[in-house]
């Protein structure tokens, strides 16, 4: 799925800590026409967050991670007002919740992807979740 010409490159901030699937993540992205940014953790996430002029559209990020997990990360980016919007999407390789969950609605994630998953899947949540 590659976007057209006439679509607005979107910004999404890739958080993993696997650093293979980071690079996988990126390429991918990258390839179907989003500008991505990397970070390996929450904290480091919250640092690329701090230091960039421009705001993702998009953040993707690992659920269980050092330093910083994906709910600790999350929590944190809700907790400052200029990133309270940005679309979350959840990636883990553990079922701990439905994408449809009331939970997840709760903490304002778009969606959740487990891991592994076909590079399409990643894509059309994705685009559902920037659109």
């Amino acid at each position: 799925m590659l976007l057209t010409d006439e679509m607005p490159s979107s910004r999404i901030l890739v958080v993993e800590d696997d650093a293979l699937l980071r690079e996988s993540l990126y390429s991918v992205l990258d390839y179907a026409g989003y500008e991505v940014i990397t970070a390996r953790h929450g904290l480091d996430g919250l640092n690329v967050l701090r230091d960039t002029d421009a705001m993702p559209d998009l953040i993707l990020s690992d659920m269980c991670m050092d330093e910083m997990n994906g709910y600790q990360f999350l929590t944190a980016l809700r907790a400052e007002s200029q990133w309270q919007t940005i679309p979350f999407v959840f990636l883990s390789g553990r079922l701990e919740l439905d994408a449809d969950s009331d939970v997840l609605q709760g903490l304002g994630v778009a969606d959740y992807v487990t891991k592994p998953f076909p590079m399409q899947t990643l894509l059309t949540a994705v685009q559902r979740a920037i659109s």
